[in-house]
C-alpha cells in the first residue's frame, strides 16, 4: 500500500461530515489568508496596524 492510500480519510473509516467539515474550515482558512495578503499588498492590513501608523 502505498502512502497516500495509507492515509485515505475513507480506508481509515473517518466520518464523511467529518472530512467535509475539515475541509470547509481550510477553505475559510485559505480565504481568510488570502484577504490578509491581498490587504498587505493594498498597504491596509485588516485587523492590523497599516503602514502609515508605523510612523
Amino acid at each position: 500500500m502505498n502512502r497516500d492510500a495509507a492515509s485515505d480519510p475513507r480506508r481509515l473509516g473517518v466520518p464523511r461530515e467529518v472530512v467535509d467539515e475539515g475541509a470547509r474550515t481550510l477553505r475559510h482558512a485559505v480565504e481568510s489568508l488570502d484577504a490578509f495578503v491581498r490587504s498587505l499588498t493594498e498597504g491596509t492590513a485588516v485587523g492590523g496596524m497599516s503602514p502609515a501608523d508605523a510612523v
